[in-house]
């Protein structure tokens, strides 16, 4: 939980969680080139925000300046400002896609797809479908679908593909027809789901994007919610932009 600053406003702790930069503290001349009222901060950190009351910032998440509401700053992602309250928006257990957003990164607005037992961002679902099977059972979605409640994928084969957290951070699903989770792993829902809006990790968690092969051109989905050992250059703050998609959709017979 982070506290907003604002300059002669009461200090108010947000409702939503999330990572503030470590060097946030330690603001340097040559880093902190704007000035919120009197106070000196790093714009590519903070956002500044001048109210009747006096000014505030707000943190910049995955490069999108969070919105501020009366004392509080947050992500429409996540929230509406109705007459200066915040308000969650509602949540969606259903089938979803999700897009990842970074305007500084180039996998911006790119979807998050399945494939090689992980969430990459951009391409294509990596899919399964039984030659046995008549012709037009297989669902044939371009996209990933899983439920809003993040507990699994949206697949036809019995049994379904839940997905975890692996020790490391990244998003795994398990097998078809397998309940094999490598050991340490986080079971049950990996985040929740606010109708058309963001796909929060657990307990608010964040979630990183962090390159596959070192060269940018591919991208893993890491979750917050572990001690990122994972985390350096090569991983980027990224927000997961929700669509929902009807109920009963299903994105494929299963994922690989």
């Amino acid at each position: 939980m982070f506290f907003v600053i604002v300059l002669g406003l009461t200090l108010l702790p947000s409702t939503f969680s999330l990572l503030i930069p470590p060097a946030a503290a330690n603001c340097t001349t040559s880093k902190c080139t704007s000035k919120c009222g009197d106070i000196p901060f790093n714009p590519a950190w903070y956002s500044c925000y001048t109210t009747n009351n006096g000014s505030a910032l707000c943190p910049i998440v995955a490069n999108i300046p969070l919105d501020l509401c009366n004392h509080d700053c947050y992500t429409p992602l996540q929230y509406s400002c109705n007459n200066l309250t915040l308000n969650p928006l509602p949540r969606y257990t259903g089938p979803v896609s999700l897009t990842a957003l970074n305007p500084a990164q180039p996998f911006h607005n790119q979807p998050v797809q399945a494939a090689g037992q992980r969430f990459v961002i951009g391409g294509t679902a990596a899919t399964y479908c039984p030659s046995s099977l008549p012709e037009g059972v297989c669902p044939n979605l371009t996209t990933t679908v899983l439920y809003g409640s993040g507990t699994g994928l949206a697949t036809l084969v019995p049994g379904g593909q839940s997905l975890y957290i692996r020790p490391d951070g990244s998003i795994g699903f398990s097998q078809a027809h397998s309940i094999f989770v490598p050991a340490g792993s986080y079971q049950g829902a990996i985040g929740t789901a606010y109708s058309n809006a963001g796909f929060w990790g657990v307990n608010g968690s964040s979630w990183y994007a962090c390159e596959a092969d070192g060269k940018g051109e591919g991208w893993y989905i890491y979750s917050g919610l572990f001690t990122k050992s994972w985390e350096g250059t090569q991983c980027q703050e990224v927000m997961l932009k929700v669509e929902n998609l009807p109920m009963g959709t299903l994105g494929a017979w299963q994922y690989i």
